[in-house]
């Protein structure tokens, strides 16, 4: 009788582990989307102005996955690109592109990541710098896409590091929340995150995750010595349907 009940047993968790194992695929499979988003942007910097931003998401004829983030204004002008691949439910960069221009200065990051050697090379500095890697370094978009995956299977952020133009940098979120909100689409339910800084930082970030569209980016707002930066959802497209607000 006990061995009946103990083979009993590990046929349960074998079904149960399997489950799991089915359950974690099925969520990454259904989780990497192609999609294309646009936002209205404002700004205050000396003077109040306003412009747009898109980010687009696409799979290559290699496989791997193209994400990219534009911002038009008259007075900033960004593009930002992440080739990466997806696989074991992580998003692994291959590539990233940073170019900024405005009123002042131009800025430019140019990061191969050459995983064997643990390294990331900025040739984009007046001399190559090599950034050592740890084994799961993120670019500084692609790991949008591991935090919103890490919503949606464990219901919470984790810390990310990051690669920045001559360094790594650890991200951490503090989870605040719910909160319904108003959008060109309409209102959109959402998860409100903000970006842990180090005390008396006087930078602060806060970002709403659109719950019901795989917590894509809804709104960002960002202030910093009475500058700040407000993007917000104003259409889009995931996996071929329009992104749409709830109904009244």
């Amino acid at each position: 009788m006990f061995n009946h009940y103990k083979n009993l047993f590990r046929l349960m968790a074998c079904l149960i582990f399997f489950g799991i194992v089915q359950s974690a695929a099925k969520a990454e499979e259904a989780f990497i989307k192609p999609y294309r988003v646009a936002y209205q942007a404002n700004y205050r910097f000396l003077l109040p102005f306003s412009g747009s931003a898109t980010r687009e998401l696409s799979q290559t004829k290699e496989g791997l996955w193209l994400l990219e983030h534009r911002v038009s204004s008259p007075m900033i002008k960004l593009e930002e690109t992440s080739l990466f691949s997806w696989t074991g439910h992580k998003a692994k960069p291959v590539h990233y592109l940073y170019q900024q221009s405005n009123l002042t200065r131009k800025r430019k990051t140019s990061l191969t990541f050459d995983w064997p050697n643990l390294v990331a090379i900025n040739s984009a500095a007046d001399e190559p710098i090599n950034i050592e890697l740890k084994p799961d370094s993120f670019d500084q978009i692609n790991y949008q896409l591991q935090l919103r995956y890490d919503l949606l299977t464990q219901g919470k952020p984790n810390a990310y590091y990051i690669t920045d133009r001559k360094r790594i940098k650890l991200y951490r979120f503090e989870l605040l929340g719910e909160e319904q909100i108003d959008t060109p689409l309409g209102k959109l339910n959402t998860v409100m995150l903000k970006r842990l800084r180090k005390e008396g930082s006087p930078r602060e970030t806060i970002i709403w995750l659109a719950k019901d569209w795989d917590f894509l980016l809804a709104k960002l707002q960002q202030k910093e010595n009475g500058k700040s930066y407000e993007i917000v959802l104003s259409e889009g497209q995931l996996d071929g349907s329009t992104i749409t607000g709830l109904e009244k």
